[in-house]
């Protein structure tokens, strides 16, 4: 029996690297998995994003460990697009046990030489892409405030990938605690 048997897993920036990593270590410990990725580059990022084959690719290899795999393309940016993901895999296997919140995008140059475009962008996927993540799979989170069948229990938040929302569980200031990480970081990589 493997570390998460029976349970339901939801990975974005699943189409390859880490995300596709995460997919396959779920499934191979007994999860059934919803994946999703964007499918499309962003113009400010200077790589290409993962593909359509690429997603599916990953619904293969996730396939292959004996677990069932929902695959569907979504911009974590948009509320409605992940709070669909969240919805289908909810419909498909009757619940979202564990989130990980794996997106993300990077740019690359010096703090003062990044355009606003290009920050935007990478603050929208990795900030607030995750943060739209994280609340459409909570109890309350979806985008009209629809309860999952067995939602995620504020205990087992600490264990979920950036789904740890306070010490004692609750999601109050939670934002104010992201906002501070964020200008800790960037004042120490300025300075």
């Amino acid at each position: 029996m493997g570390a998460v048997e029976g349970r339901v897993a939801l990975v974005t920036g699943a189409a390859r690297g880490q995300g596709r990593a995460h997919a396959v270590a779920l499934a191979t410990e007994g999860a059934d998995i919803v994946v999703t990725d964007l499918c499309a580059d962003i113009a400010t990022v200077p790589y290409s994003l993962g593909t359509a084959a690429e997603l599916a690719e990953t619904v293969a290899l996730v396939e292959a460990t004996g677990q069932r795999c929902l695959s569907m393309p979504a911009d974590i940016r948009d509320t409605a697009g992940i709070g669909l993901v969240v919805e289908a895999g909810i419909e498909a296997f009757g619940r979202i046990d564990i989130c990980v919140a794996n997106a993300g995008v990077t740019g690359y140059g010096k703090f003062h030489e990044l355009d606003d475009d290009t920050w935007n962008d990478m603050i929208d996927v990795d900030l607030t892409g995750t943060f739209k993540t994280i609340r459409a799979v909570l109890p309350d989170g979806g985008p009209d405030g629809q309860r999952q069948p067995r939602p995620l229990r504020r205990r087992e938040m600490g264990r979920h990938r950036n789904g740890e929302v306070t010490r004692n569980g609750s999601c109050e200031q939670r934002h104010h605690r992201e906002r501070d990480c964020a200008c800790c970081g960037r004042h120490r990589d300025v300075a």
